[in-house]
């Protein structure tokens, strides 16, 4: 188990009821009602598919969006929930969401604590990886720290990582120890929390083989490039957060700005991997959608945490998903999920991949010997 207490009502199930007020800390905003409706927003679309009936001689939705088998698909009346159900979760439709604050938002006793178990825990199952953005820059630093560390161990076990086996959802022991957590070896001086010396980081003898998203934060633009060239070694897709200027716990800390169409455009001409526009949450968010087209939107409230409309990300994405897609190549989402059915219900309506934070976070903080192994039995 990690060093520190967490920040968690320890719910039966985290829907938002019992950390209202927490925040900084795992809570929300507006007394968590927009992470209290995220959560509820996926089991509301599935209760409403199953009295939705679909087909060549059904009303309902005109064209089927989702991912379920060919039978279903040729099925002339079947409900919207069993097609819902038959739908194939794989792992390159789930990402860990990007998480920084480990020691005021999750209760870690040491920040550089978190980010290599956590990542560790997404890459073992084979699943994508998000790194966030924080203030002090050491939150970044740290997530490029561990993402230089998987590296490292994947050249050194020579390919044979730990991994989920999805057919019996047991873990493949290998040769890495990922239980000894040893500190994490970064070219950042953590005692001091010195720059990171990039061009150090860029000439790392080693073959990079996984990759994350990175999510920086809308500073102002030197700064916001100069944080560009230190993730880009480890980057698959490079985004903005481009809403997190109105997050409660930054807002006194560090100088955010909502970046424009111009500016973004700007900053994707910088580099060549896929470019994320995440916090796409409002009628302003799609008309920016609309006029820089990136390559992937993804639907966020910062699991309710950032102050802007009320609502859920489920239905934004039920209300927005076609409109969007005309924009973009793909289309993520977050905020809520917590179980296989509400990852089916998201790609059902369109998501292209599906994101989740608080439920992982969890089961990497208790870390017991069955806590990671029966957390992904909820989505597989």
């Amino acid at each position: 188990m990690a060093k520190g207490k967490l920040k968690c009502q320890h719910c039966d199930e985290c829907l938002g009821l019992g950390c209202i007020g927490q925040l900084p800390g795992l809570g929300g905003v507006f007394n968590n009602q927009n992470f209290q409706l995220n959560c509820e927003g996926w089991k509301e679309l599935y209760r409403k598919g199953a009295t939705t009936e679909e087909g060549p001689s059904c009303t309902g939705r005109a064209s089927y969006t989702g991912r379920a088998s060919s039978a279903l698909r040729a099925s002339s009346c079947a409900s919207l929930s069993e097609k819902i159900d038959n739908i194939v979760i794989r792992p390159e439709n789930l990402r860990c969401g990007p998480v920084t604050g480990a020691v005021e938002n999750i209760g870690y006793e040491k920040e550089e604590d978190f980010y290599y178990p956590y990542l560790k825990a997404a890459a073992d199952a084979g699943i994508g990886l998000c790194v966030g953005d924080g203030c002090p820059d050491l939150k970044l630093q740290l997530g490029i720290a561990a993402m230089k560390r998987l590296n490292e161990e994947i050249g050194s076990a020579a390919g044979a990582s730990a991994h989920v086996d999805i057919a019996t959802r047991e873990t493949v022991a290998t040769s890495v120890d990922v239980g000894t957590r040893a500190p994490l070896d970064t070219s950042l001086d953590v005692g001091t929390q010195a720059p990171l010396d990039t061009s150090v980081q860029a000439a790392t003898p080693i073959d990079i083989t996984t990759r994350a998203a990175f999510f920086l934060k809308p500073y102002p633009d030197q700064r916001l490039y100069e944080r560009l060239e230190w993730v880009k070694p480890y980057a698959e897709y490079i985004g903005i957060d481009i809403d997190s200027y109105n997050i409660l716990t930054m807002r006194n800390l560090v100088s955010l700005e909502r970046k424009s169409a111009l500016q973004l455009e700007n900053f994707r001409k910088r580099f060549d991997v896929p470019f994320v526009i995440k916090g796409v949450f409002t009628d302003e968010d799609i008309a920016l959608v609309k006029e820089v087209h990136p390559d992937v939107v993804y639907i966020s409230n910062h699991g309710g945490r950032v102050e802007t409309r009320i609502g859920s990300t489920a239905n934004f994405l039920e209300k927005h998903a076609a409109e969007l897609k005309k924009h973009c190549q793909e289309i993520w989402v977050d905020g809520g999920i917590r179980s296989r059915q509400d990852v089916q219900t998201a790609l059902f309506y369109g998501a292209d991949k599906v994101i989740f934070a608080r439920p992982l976070i969890h089961a990497v903080f208790d870390n017991t010997a069955d806590t990671l192994a029966n957390f992904w039995k909820k989505f597989y």
